[in-house]
């Protein structure tokens, strides 16, 4: 491909007419360009649009009242440029500069599906070029690995849609819009493996002007809150909980006053699912049923109902487009089937250029993720709840000690993984579930273990240290046997070993259990 070019001009009538005079690329041939409206520093805006008249769309946007405000345009020119290549270039800049941050995006967010054209790698390749052109003249203030990093891009609204989100935004919308036309209630179930894009669904539903207003609540908020939602999207409804004992005495006493509020009694078989169909006319719910962790989660009878409710009235979305995992929806299946105790020897999937390796000494892990850390960034450790958090008590204390490596617990369970002092300790998956690594090495613990004659997976109760996560239910009357708890285990280690977008490396603790991860990843997947 030839080297892109970008013209730069005032955004102004005589600028643009004089520029127009000059090569016919300028007026007849497909264009993308730039629009903003001074320094980035002083809270400026851009716009980003493409064409195949830029003379023309820019003379529309002078004689525009909403682009009065912007002062210069950069026209992005190369030969090689056909439609398809354009629309794609046009939504990787608006995407790059909402997670840049330094400058408010004027476009609208109605979503870009992921479209594949001819060598749309080779165009690609191209765009980064286009970027670094653009970030010399400021228009950028970060690198692509900086902004790909970024909260701000990864939950941006102007997200690029695979073909099954279009499909589930276009039908939910439509589906509510008639709803609310007629009243009838509805229930949508958005139903997906970590990495499908769940959450991006839901933030581009937030952000569709036809929806309206909208408020982020917890379910406390929803329960205790004196008005009525006409929508209510639900996100990671497999954690809701169900009646159990809550993280504190208040939420306990929240939980019953909630329920005699919305119902009358406190009937213990409530749960905050239960509020939430109480107080909004129409739910949307975004959940995989193998991410329930602990057992105050709502129990998985309640979640397939859910889901069968849904897919009666035909308003189950299922995602299987695997967008976090580079190596897809293959390893997310093969990870699940690993914990689950069904993989056989040898039977690793092709993952491509993706990093999955079992590692024999936990200070490789270590210094194989500091390293990943320097180059890409978000590489942490994470570990099963197997070992006492003891520096929560004592900030000299140690919390996992192995093969002479000395670690301690996360330090802060609100947003660890972007604390600075995330990349000397270990997180729980409370503190990973919601969160993108680039690099995740994960300790599976001696909470956990792995019986050679029968090659069945099962758990050491003793070892596994959440006192939340194996506390029996009173207020049920649910005794929670080590099959119940061996569930939660799984979950837990299938969520750890899918936060990884290029790779994941593992350090096993019980012997038998890592001569079984061994022989699933063959001599390939040794570290």
């Amino acid at each position: 491909m030839t080297p892109s070019e970008i013209e730069r001009l005032a955004f102004d009538s005589d600028a643009v007419s004089a520029w127009a005079r000059g090569s016919e690329h300028r007026r007849n041939w497909p264009v993308v360009y730039v629009l903003d409206s001074g320094d980035a520093t002083n809270g400026a805006s851009v716009y980003v649009g493409e064409t195949v008249n830029a003379a023309s769309r820019m003379r529309q946007h002078l004689a525009s009242p909403e682009k009065a405000g912007f002062r210069s345009v950069r026209v992005v020119i190369d030969e090689t440029f056909n439609k398809s290549a354009c629309l794609d270039l046009e939504a990787h800049l608006i995407r790059w500069l909402a997670g840049d941050g330094a400058f408010t995006v004027m476009n609208g967010n109605e979503g870009i599906v992921d479209a594949q054209y001819y060598e749309r790698d080779l165009y690609r390749e191209g765009f980064a070029e286009v970027f670094e052109q653009l970030r010399a003249e400021g228009i950028f203030q970060r690198s692509i690995p900086e902004i790909e990093n970024s909260d701000l891009f990864k939950l941006s609204p102007f997200k690029v849609l695979t073909p099954e989100q279009a499909i589930a935004v276009e039908d939910i919308v439509d589906g509510l819009l008639e709803d609310l036309a007629t009243g009838a209630a509805s229930t949508s179930v958005i139903e997906g493996h970590p990495g499908t894009g769940k959450t991006i669904v839901a933030i581009f539903l937030m952000k569709t002007p036809r929806l309206g207003a909208t408020q982020v609540v917890t379910p406390f908020d929803v329960g205790e809150s004196d008005d009525s939602w006409d929508v209510l999207i639900v996100d990671e409804t497999h954690r809701l909980n169900q009646r159990a004992n809550q993280s504190s005495g208040i939420n306990n006493k929240r939980f019953t006053a909630i329920n005699e509020r919305l119902f009358g009694v406190d009937d213990p078989a409530k749960t905050q699912l239960d509020w939430i169909r109480a107080r909004s006319a129409h739910q949307i719910y975004l959940l995989d049923a193998e991410q329930t962790v602990r057992p105050a989660d709502l129990p998985q009878a309640a979640l397939r109902e859910l889901v069968a409710r849904a897919q009666a009235s035909h308003r189950r979305y299922p995602l299987t487009t695997q967008m976090r995992v580079r190596a897809g929806a293959d390893y997310v299946a093969f990870v699940r089937a690993l914990v689950r105790g069904e993989v056989a020897p040898g039977s690793r999937p092709d993952l491509g250029d993706y990093e999955l390796r079992l590692f024999d000494d936990l200070g490789e892990v270590q210094r194989e993720i500091l390293q990943r850390n320097a180059e890409h960034g978000l590489a942490r450790l994470v570990a099963g709840y197997a070992w006492e958090w003891k520096s929560n008590a004592n900030k000299d204390a140690f919390d996992i000690e192995l093969d002479g490596v000395q670690l301690r617990w996360n330090g802060t369970t609100k947003d660890w993984i972007n604390s600075r002092a995330s990349f000397d300790e270990v997180g729980s998956i409370h503190t990973v579930q919601g969160y993108d690594l680039n690099y995740a090495g994960v300790i599976i613990g001696p909470d956990l273990r792995f019986d050679p004659a029968t090659r069945r997976l099962f758990i050491d109760r003793e070892s596994y240290r959440d006192k939340k996560g194996k506390e029996n239910n009173k207020q049920l009357g649910i005794v929670y046997s080590d099959d119940d708890l061996l569930a939660f285990i799984r979950n837990i280690y299938g969520v750890l070993l899918t936060h990884g977008m290029r790779g994941t490396f593992v350090y096993v603790c019980d012997p038998t259990l890592r001569a079984y991860v061994a022989s699933a990843l063959g001599p390939a997947g040794r570290g």
